[in-house]
């Protein structure tokens, strides 16, 4: 009730209000973008983190059959370089495992293939770092196999991995992209809801502001054709209910004052008929505007005939230019000569 009150004391209010309503879908779609905006930024976090696993895994499969083939080598060719050359690569392929054990942004399923991973790398490691130059060549292919089957074990869980990183990043992409989806559906409902809040914005303005003031000029132009009756309905006593409320009061005013002079004027004829006196009023252009009955016993102009014909009609004729020229310098300058004075 107390918000109604408040808009409809002023057009400032109602503009105050109007502007408020249509900033609210704009207001609530900001909000919503701020948290979707966090969303993202989440999202691109993650995204981040899957990159850097990926980048791990990929050394890691990448580094393994060559870890493979050098040791393929060594038993192939008992060269002494191909096992200097095993070894170094089995450092570079612990330093990898290592990383992937270390990182802890794995879910819990990949967690757990990294650690059968480091298992199986473990033995594999063992069987390769117990090769020595003087091993024996049986005994080092024996070592070999064990090697091979350790690798070709971690393999596949790196494969595991790897899908399963994929599989996430692809629901992060799905998930972005829902967010965007949201975002474009609230901009459209928001720019559909601005569009119906300003259209009842226009409506109600028209049915507060610009159909009042309509009947207002309504009421004026007939109050300037001569209807002293013509009263404005107050609705709301904001500017525009002043404003009906001074009209009504000054109308009332110009109809009381309207009947007085009425009243005065038919009083004014009814003395000035029954007197016997002529009596003849003109207007400065010299038309008359009034003429008795005596006037008319007396000159013998019937009223209807006197009405709106030049004064000079009762003058004589040789009298007219003078009367004339009289009454100019009267108009003029305020001097009278005759003004007040019998004249026979």
């Amino acid at each position: 009730m107390n918000i109604l009150k408040f808009i409809n004391k002023s057009i400032r209010s109602k503009l105050i209000f109007g502007i408020s309503l249509s900033m609210l879908p704009f207001l609530i779609i900001f909000f919503l973008l701020l948290n979707h905006l966090n969303i993202m930024d989440r999202i691109k976090a993650r995204n981040e983190k899957h990159l850097n696993e990926l980048r791990l895994i990929a050394e890691a499969r990448a580094a393994l059959p060559l870890e493979v083939m050098k040791f393929d080598h060594y038993i192939i060719s008992n060269n002494t370089s191909e096992l200097d050359r095993f070894k170094q690569s089995l450092k570079r392929g612990a330093s990898t495992i290592d990383k992937l054990v270390a990182t802890r942004t794995f879910n819990r399923k990949e967690t757990a293939l990294i650690v059968a991973i480091h298992k199986e790398w473990r033995r594999a490691n063992a069987a390769g770092k117990d090769i020595k130059n003087f091993t024996p060549r049986q005994e080092a292919a024996r070592k070999e196999n064990t090697f091979d089957k350790n690798i070709i074990n971690i393999l596949p869980k790196l494969t595991q991995v790897n899908d399963s990183i994929w599989s996430e990043l692809t629901a992060d992409f799905n998930e972005a992209h829902n967010v965007s989806s949201v975002i474009i559906n609230y901009m459209i409902i928001a720019f559909i809801v601005e569009l119906l809040i300003i259209l009842a914005l226009l409506i109600i303005s028209g049915g507060s502001i610009v159909q009042p003031l309509k009947n207002l000029t309504a009421k004026i132009e007939r109050l300037g054709a001569g209807d002293m009756s013509a009263r404005i309905a107050i609705g709301n006593y904001d500017e525009i209910g002043v404003l009906a409320q001074k009209y009504n009061e000054v109308a009332k005013k110009l109809e009381d004052t309207y009947t007085e002079i009425k009243a005065e004027e038919e009083r004014f004829r009814s003395i000035a008929d029954t007197a016997v006196d002529a009596i003849i009023i003109s207007e400065e252009d010299e038309k008359i505007i009034f003429w008795n009955l005596a006037a008319e016993r007396l000159f013998g102009y019937s009223i209807a005939e006197a009405l709106g014909r030049p004064l000079s009609i009762i003058i004589p004729e040789s009298y007219r230019q003078t009367h004339t020229n009289a009454f100019k310098r009267y108009l003029r300058t305020g001097e009278k000569h005759v003004i007040g004075k019998l004249i026979q």
